[in-house]
């Protein structure tokens, strides 16, 4: 092993803690400018290091050195990432630093290079005791940057231990005994650390003070593999004695104001997190809004501990249960919300029914704040005579039951006719008519559930109507989806050229996506002759009809299930998206034995404690912030209506978890109070008889539904019941 390589990787092992010092030192005035220390042969070949001699004024201190590198910008010391032989690599300098330093240069600013090596040595010192590490393990690693003479105080061999074993002492000892002397049993060669990582505890000696301990250990049996800087509330407990070893600081290196928080954004959410207590945060539901609320809570606050509530045993909403099964790809993000489930600042518990097992004021009282993003769990309805005839379904349950939401499993949705109409013409809409159509062998390739893939192979259903109040400008649904449904195989789309009279005009200035949305459905409706005729041969029609608006449900003779509705004619007033619909007087009958109202969705009122506008179906709020209600929020649906697609609703709930963090740095939410969090609520649970599902539970119903699905050729097989959901994982 060359010399100096063992006390370089010692150095790596607090490293990242000397990082966290040199962030609060950076603000004092006498060590503005921590510099990045560069060791190595870099100085040489990058032009943003600058070799300077070592100041006269360590002498006494350090002896002859040789010159070291450093770098001439003014930041923090910092990894990049990587190691490359025994050095480490920092990032060259900006420009306009790399001339700061120049003109200090040209000004013969030695004092401004002897804050250079303060801003990187002292932190380095400062940081041992923090570490439970004695200067012996410091020195070294000075040493390796900077080499002592013997009779230096800072050497290395002026403090180490002589019992400790010579791969924690250096190579001091070691040279005495060469390598290949017999009988001698050499260390093993230790892996260096990465991305700051700290050495074994198993490298200290017996009796040495202990390292901190950090939250996660992710050490094989083998003892092989690095253990990571502490994060959570170890980390900040490890901050705040760099903080408090910094404030013991003489007056001359600190400076007369103490540290101070820096100034950019990113610096001054961790300068709040490093000093403030873990704020507690409860999200209620588990769907895209819930999830990405917290993925931003926990990457924004360092400290932030977030709570997920959901209902059902399992997660993600309207991802499992309402996206499409032919759509694997968009399902492709519960893969990123896997991951804030696992983090260990995030906890989920499912079987859990806020409102009913545990109330939003008790939430309240346990969490310093609670975001209420539970979506929007029913459907707006027609308000028209036969509504509730059998065979009339909303969409929302009949997409709950294909897609295995446990409240649908029981829809058995009457498939025997051969005429259906779908209200509305949005994506929803088309994702039903698609289901209805596709050809069996598709279906089977995807998690649709068993019993729906029964259902739909005995499904008489040839013909499928989309009808909508207003016309072909106004459709709500996407080029996607509209493409999907032109190109499935086994159907004739049936567009009446009538309805895009005059509208290749009246596209021309439209937005993009509205202008190819409507030029591919005058491009469907206008097909060739001889396209028109292949498809005629198609067991299967799918078609579009605009302004129309359902007045009723006609029932049978016998009065027992829908055969029809009948349909008001309309026009149109104003213009885009704006237009209304405005009945003409003159109706017409359409004959369907399947009716399928996709409307809209709806949010439903949580607790009463909770203000909810019954007109518009929402939490009244600002920017996500409850009104009247401080410390309560809302996100998704539930805030600002059941619209859009989840990149919308990401976007949505990016803005209330940002009002969150803003009410932390301003002081609105008191987190100088401490909260119990699930501490509490599980008390509260447990004196109702209520268990909570675990993530690592989750995962376990998520595996044997994979294995299911294996054995049946597909992605998943869903289980259905929630019953059956906890049984397999012991409740």
């Amino acid at each position: 092993m060359a010399e100096g390589e063992e006390p370089r990787k010692m150095l790596a092992g607090f490293g990242s803690t000397a990082l966290g010092l040199n962030a609060q030192l950076r603000a004092m005035p006498e060590v503005q400018t921590v510099t990045r220390w560069v060791i190595g042969n870099e100085g040489a070949s990058n032009p943003s290091v600058m070799s300077q001699p070592l100041p006269h004024c360590w002498g006494p201190a350090l002896g002859a050195s040789p010159t070291p590198k450093m770098s001439s910008s003014v930041g923090i010391l910092e990894r990049k990432g990587k190691w490359k032989g025994d050095g480490l690599r920092s990032r060259a300098a900006s420009s306009s630093r790399r001339r700061f330093a120049e003109e200090r240069g040209a000004e013969g600013g030695s004092a401004h290079r002897v804050l250079h090596v303060l801003g990187s040595v002292l932190p380095l010192l400062a940081a041992a005791p923090c570490l439970g590490l004695p200067v012996a393990v410091v020195g070294p690693a000075l040493h390796a940057a900077h080499p002592l003479p013997p009779g230096s105080p800072l050497h290395p061999r002026q403090h180490i231990p002589a019992h400790w074993p010579p791969h924690v002492r250096g190579r001091s000892e070691a040279q005495a005994h060469p390598p290949d002397e017999p009988g001698r049993a050499q260390p093993a060669p230790q892996r260096p650390a990465r991305l700051g990582l700290r050495p074994l505890a198993h490298q200290l000696p017996r009796g040495a003070p202990p390292l901190p301990r950090p939250v996660r250990q992710h050490v094989p049996q083998d003892q092989t593999r690095c253990v990571p800087v502490p994060e959570g509330e170890a980390a900040a407990l490890q901050r705040g004695h760099l903080l408090r070893q910094a404030a013991a600081l003489p007056a001359a290196v600190r400076g007369a104001d103490g540290p101070r928080a820096p100034h950019n954004g990113a610096g001054a959410r961790r300068w709040l997190s490093s000093r403030a207590p873990a704020p507690r945060v409860c999200v209620v539901g588990s769907g895209p809004a819930g999830f990405y609320t917290a993925q931003h809570l926990l990457k924004h606050h360092d400290l932030a501990q977030v709570d997920i509530y959901e209902k059902l045993p399992v997660p993600f909403g309207l991802v499992r249960f309402g996206v499409a099964p032919d759509h694997p790809e968009v399902k492709n993000v519960i893969n990123t919300f896997t991951q804030t489930a696992r983090s260990e600042r995030c906890a989920y518990y499912g079987n859990v029914a806020v409102g009913r097992d545990v109330t939003v004021g008790e939430l309240r009282q346990a969490y310093h704040a609670v975001v209420l993003s539970y979506g929007a769990e029913d459907n707006r309805i027609l308000g028209i005579p036969g509504e509730n005839l059998p065979g009339v379904y909303s969409a929302r349950a009949f997409v709950g039951w294909y897609n295995g939401l446990p409240e649908n499993r029981d829809l058995n949705p009457d498939l025997s006719c051969e005429t259906a109409l779908i209200l509305g013409h949005g994506n929803v809409a088309l994702d039903i008519a698609r289901i209805l159509l596709s050809p069996l062998d598709l279906l089977r390739k995807t998690d649709i559930t068993d019993c729906s893939l029964a259902a739909l192979a005995c499904s008489k259903v040839k013909r499928v109507w989309l009808a909508g109040r207003r016309g072909p400008l106004q459709v709500a649904f996407t080029i996607k989806e509209l493409r999907e449904m032109i190109n499935l195989p086994g159907t004739q789309p049936v567009l009446n050229p009538a309805d895009f009279t005059g509208l290749e005009n009246a596209v021309k200035d439209a937005p993009r996506p509205r202008k190819r949305l409507t030029e591919l459905m005058i491009k469907t409706a206008l097909q060739k002759p001889g396209e028109v005729a292949a498809q005629a041969a198609a067991a299967r029609q799918w078609g579009l009809k605009f302004q129309r608006s359902p007045q009723e449900v006609l029932p049978t003779a016998d009065g027992r299930r829908a055969r029809g509705v009948r349909m008001a004619l309309t026009r149109l007033e104003g213009s885009g998206e704006s237009a209304k619909a405005i009945p003409t007087g003159d109706v017409e009958e359409l004959e369907c034995g399947l009716v399928l109202s996709s409307i809209g969705y709806r949010s439903l009122p949580l607790d009463p404690a909770v203000p909810f506008d019954t007109q518009r179906g929402i939490i009244p709020n600002s920017m996500g912030r409850v009104e009247g209600a401080p410390g309560l929020y809302c996100s998704g649906w539930v805030k600002r209506g059941p619209t859009g697609v989840i990149i919308t609703t990401m976007n949505d709930s990016f803005d209330t978890a940002q009002s969150v963090l803003e009410d932390l740095q301003g002081g609105m939410l008191d987190v100088s109070v401490s909260r119990e969090g699930f501490g509490a609520v599980g008390s509260i649970l447990r004196s109702r008889g209520v268990r909570p599902v675990s993530f690592s539970d989750w995962e376990k119903i998520d595996a044997a539904e994979v294995v299911r699905g294996k054995a049946a050729g597909k992605p998943r097989e869903k289980i259905v019941d929630p019953q059956e959901m906890l049984q397999l994982i012991g409740h």
